[in-house]
């Protein structure tokens, strides 16, 4: 038994319904965050939109918002860029997929591009693109990334929170071959972070 169009279509729009409801009610309640406590809860439905699909709008929005208050442009372009690719991930069609991960390259270039030296933009660009299909080409930037990033945490690990720097170190000792010379910076920033905590 085939399901009717009909249903399709109403599962659609609740879908969309769904998302959007929730989109609104996280922007509202970030109304009165602090922009700290709303780029925190950003980066957590970021990071729960890798395995559940319905928090991939509500946190696009909220990066959108925070993209606006123009503090943070460049992180929030990039994140944005990084759900958009996700949404790839998502996609039923092949074209729709590659069509998303191409958007969302191109968002998060610009949003590295508005601040080069943003640790965190470079690691969000540099995790998402280490795990794109081979046919992207884009292997060389997130190595690329990754050695930026360290270099720059060498002498920046303290004006990031000492959680996001863990988790980024977390990640690069367990996926990149690394140099000795970035283990030693490594090293230097995790006795760094162990000390201040």
């Amino acid at each position: 038994m085939t399901a009717h169009p009909g249903h399709y279509r109403l599962y659609r729009t609740l879908h969309f319904l769904s998302a959007f409801f929730a989109a609104v009610f996280i922007v509202e309640t970030c109304r009165a965050a602090s922009p700290e406590e709303a780029l925190s809860r950003a980066r957590s439905l970021f990071y729960e939109s890798v395995e559940d699909r319905q928090a991939v709008e509500p946190a696009m929005a909220l990066f959108r918002k925070i993209g606006a208050q123009g503090t943070q442009e460049g992180l929030a372009m990039t994140y944005i860029g990084a759900l958009t690719a996700l949404q790839g991930k998502y996609a039923l069609f092949p074209m729709t997929k590659y069509r998303r991960a191409k958007k969302g390259i191109a968002l998060m270039n610009r949003g590295v591009a508005m601040d080069p030296d943003q640790i965190e933009s470079r690691f969000v660009r540099g995790m998402t693109c280490y795990y794109l299909p081979f046919f992207f080409h884009m292997k060389e930037t997130a190595l690329l990334d990754f050695q930026v990033l360290i270099r720059l945490l060498e002498t920046e690990y303290g004006d990031y929170d000492a959680g996001i720097v863990g988790h980024i170190i977390d990640f690069l000792l367990n996926n990149v071959p690394l140099s000795e010379e970035e283990m030693r910076i490594i090293q230097y920033v995790q006795d760094q972070i162990g000390r201040a905590g």
